[in-house]
């Protein structure tokens, strides 16, 4: 039988745990960035990505609280949401458009990625030692029957079909921020940094390192790679958990939001303004619940209301 998710059931404690996450987060980043200790001081970027892990640890630990997760698929589900919904998969969809010449490397990520692996380690795995609760048995070979029970099949091609789509709903987006900057009469700074839409659009002028139908397409090829990444990491949640496609809605959105969102937009200060923060921040709220939406649609194991149903 799945175990059910109720939205009310909270872990216990409150702040030691998440704190102790966002110093791990921080100081893996930092103490491998820099190599030194000059980043402990007040306001410093340091500050700042701990209170990012902060963030992060208070959007996992329902997840990783609520469900009987074995000591190691506890980590793995950590580490793979920090990995694919966080800054590594930015970078590693950055580095790939440097690579193939479509593009510069954005200013907001750091161009070594083992500081974020690191702190995405230590992160997910300290989450899963404070978090996850004793006794746990879902483990990898337990979600293998479960994928397999469901067709896995179906779940790739549901996760291929998702991952075009959000492309598409990124190229909207990057298309409406890029039009409102070129009709603005006054100085309107881009809500989408790196525009993708304005990237697509520079590989079809003349000049470039590839011709315009393969560079398009490698460019398309990594924004869906990238999409992939962050929506992977919901599968094993979305076996082990059953809800209202309201309930996994919000599990899915606020961890695509805090992990692909939010937590990235703490450190990348200073803001242009308060009024652009914050539609920045609405709009990837927006982004994250239509995304959190059809993830919960394709692949949640949706219960209706009334009693529970039981697997066989």
């Amino acid at each position: 039988m799945t175990p059910r998710f109720h939205l009310g059931a909270g872990s216990k404690g409150v702040l030691f745990g998440p704190l102790l996450v966002g110093l791990a987060y921080g100081l893996a980043q930092h103490l491998v960035r820099e190599g030194n200790w000059e980043f402990l001081y007040w306001q410093s970027p340091f500050v700042f990505t701990v209170l990012s892990g902060v963030a992060i640890a208070f959007a996992c630990r329902p997840v990783l609280a609520r469900i009987a997760w074995s000591r190691g698929a506890a980590a793995s589900v950590a580490v793979g949401l920090l990995l694919g919904a966080g800054q590594m998969g930015d970078w590693l969809a950055a580095s790939l458009t440097v690579a193939a010449g479509l593009g510069s490397f954005p200013i907001n990520l750091p161009e070594s990625g083992l500081s974020l692996f690191l702190a995405a380690g230590v992160a997910g795995t300290l989450m899963a030692l404070l978090f996850r609760p004793p006794g746990g048995a879902i483990d990898a070979r337990d979600l293998w029957a479960r994928l397999r029970y469901r067709s896995w099949r179906t779940v790739l091609v549901r996760l291929v079909l998702l991952a075009a789509a959000t492309v598409v709903l990124w190229l909207g987006i990057a298309w409406a921020d890029a039009y409102l900057e070129e009709s603005a009469t006054t100085l309107y700074v881009l809500l989408v940094e790196p525009n993708p839409w304005q990237r697509l659009g520079g590989l079809w002028l003349p000049g470039g390192a590839h011709s315009r139908w393969v560079g398009a397409t490698l460019f398309l090829a990594i924004l869906w790679l990238r999409a992939a990444l962050a929506i992977a990491p919901l599968i094993p949640v979305a076996l082990a958990i059953r809800g209202s496609w309201g309930q996994l809605t919000l599990v899915f959105a606020v961890l695509l939001f805090v992990l692909g969102e939010f937590a990235p937009i703490m450190v990348d200060q200073p803001y242009a303004s308060l009024n652009w923060l914050l539609t920045r921040t609405l709009l990837g709220l927006a982004r994250a619940c239509v995304l959190g939406g059809a993830a919960a649609a394709l692949f949640g194991l949706i219960r209706e209301s009334g009693a529970p149903r039981q697997e066989a």
